[in-house]
């Protein structure tokens, strides 16, 4: 388990990790991305991307279910649910990587 979150820049068909490595895996993200300019998507967590939202004057940005973020963190990293929450909240939420950071949000159930 690395610290901190890995985030992939996609950008007008094309895909570049902030560590100089593609990692993502679901082609199904990146072709929805493909209508926006500048996305930048949390590698590993595809399966919790909800899509893209934006506000007045500001770019677009990713959109991830808190929840399946922290299934993901707990099974793919074989942490218990509550190590990766506090992971969750540190380093994945709580990384500001610019203007295009993803948000996360708790969806209405």
């Amino acid at each position: 388990m690395g610290i901190g979150i890995r985030m992939v820049l996609y950008q007008s068909g094309k895909t570049q990790s902030f560590s100089g490595t593609k990692l993502m895996s679901n082609t199904n993200v990146q072709t929805f991305c493909e209508d926006y300019d500048e996305i930048l998507l949390a590698d590993g967590f595809d399966d919790a991307f909800i899509g893209v939202g934006s506000q007045c004057h500001n770019p677009p940005i990713a959109i991830y279910d808190i929840e399946k973020c922290i299934d993901i963190l707990a099974d793919r990293d074989g942490m218990s649910v509550e190590d990766a929450r506090e992971y969750f909240d540190f380093n994945v939420q709580g990384a500001w990587v610019g203007p295009l950071t993803p948000m996360f949000v708790d969806p209405f159930r």
